[in-house]
């Protein structure tokens, strides 16, 4: 061990590039600088007293049972371990290339993707069923820190699976993809971005390039991720956008298509919207006149919403229009009477027709039903 825990870090990080084990991991755990910065960062505790790391020692060096330890001292522990795996294991830029939005994506795209010719795109095999410990396993020297380590992240997976996926994600795309990337010279024009469990690849190189680098990559990958690659002139799909670059503006252009709209109409039941054919909802005529209002004006802010980003936002209108028509469908039979007569239902109600939202009141939050950030259609378009 160096006299400081994170020099430390830096000789481990080496080893493991050069596809060596790394020894005495467990000394770590038994840093006060260590355990410091598990506080700061993971846990956003403060400094604690020595006394709170210590017990740890024991852990290690024996075959102890981690049910004996508290909730606090579990979480410790958990914390530690995950800030020894993010440390060694996972680049340093990950949380830069990560997007946790579909905003941030899409802002991302615009600013650095003008340029790009071809993409490679990496995405989770369906069948790939895979162990983080197992990606860990062969870099390490030491049976005793490799079996508590093992015990650790079953634990976090049973808490917390969500979070373990995320972890096991980064450190495969970065043994995977990011290591196998900058050992390839001549990648600087690489754009790289993280959305969920897929990763994105844009370049200006050459066709020969580019085919170098899918094969190379596919090969790496293995059967735990599919890789494709494809010209910038067919539009990339991101979760209900299309991505299209404009070659003769050199600008990325982010568009609603026609198809999502139809989708939206299906999946809120408003009817046919390719064949403008709208439907009566029956399970809402029950409701109160202004509840189903409500509902309809609350399903059309989440979709403005979502598609705020979009160069033709505008398009919705033609959404929006549709939704009222399927409403005063809605109405007429609540009160057995003609669409006509429906509108006059509202009007009475003083229930006025949805306007398409302005881009800057969504996102200042000062359009009505603030409270919609689409977290429900944010869900249901991963599908697509």
């Amino acid at each position: 061990m160096t006299n400081k825990p994170f020099n430390q870090l830096v000789v481990m990080r080496d080893r493991i590039k050069a596809n060596r084990q790394i020894k005495d991991c467990d000394k770590l755990f038994y840093q006060g600088e260590f355990w410091a910065k598990v506080f700061d960062q993971q846990m956003g505790i403060g400094r604690q007293d020595e006394s709170d790391y210590q017990q740890f020692k024991q852990i290690f060096r024996q075959s102890m049972d981690l049910s004996q330890l508290t909730g606090l001292q579990s979480k410790k522990l958990i914390e530690a371990c995950l800030l020894f795996v993010k440390k060694l294991f996972i680049d340093e830029n990950m949380d830069n290339y990560k997007k946790q939005t579909l905003s941030a994506s899409v802002s991302f795209l615009k600013r650095k993707w003008s340029d790009v010719n071809w993409i490679i795109t990496i995405k989770k095999s369906s069948t790939a069923q895979y162990q983080l410990f197992n990606q860990l396993k062969k870099y390490i020297d030491g049976e005793c820190f490799k079996q508590v380590l093992s015990r650790v992240l079953d634990q976090l997976e049973q808490q917390d699976s969500t979070r373990y996926q995320e972890i096991a994600r980064d450190v495969y795309f970065t043994c995977h993809v990011l290591h196998v990337i900058k050992c390839i010279e001549k990648n600087d024009d690489l754009k790289i971005f993280i959305h969920q469990d897929m990763l994105y690849l844009g370049l200006a190189s050459t066709k020969q390039q580019v085919i170098a680098l899918y094969q190379t990559l596919s090969s790496s990958v293995g059967k735990e991720y599919e890789c494709y690659f494809a010209h910038f002139s067919r539009p990339l799909c991101l979760q209900g956008y299309t991505i299209k670059r404009d070659w003769q503006l050199k600008k990325i252009c982010i568009e609603v298509p026609q198809h999502m709209l139809i989708k939206c109409a299906h999946m809120f039941q408003y009817g046919d919207f390719h064949n403008q054919i709208p439907k009566i909802r029956g399970a809402l005529i029950h409701q109160p006149i202004e509840q189903i209002h409500s509902i309809y004006q609350r399903e059309l802010f989440q979709i403005a919403n979502y598609f705020v980003d979009a160069d033709n936002y505008r398009s919705l209108k033609k959404l929006f229009y549709f939704a009222h028509l399927s409403l005063l469908k809605t109405i007429a039979r609540k009160f057995d009477c003609t669409m006509g007569q429906a509108a006059k239902q509202l009007k009475k109600y003083q229930l006025n027709r949805y306007p398409l939202p302005k881009k800057d009141m969504i996102r200042s939050g000062h359009a009505k039903q603030v409270n919609w950030r689409a977290v429900y259609i944010e869900k249901v378009y991963v599908r697509f």
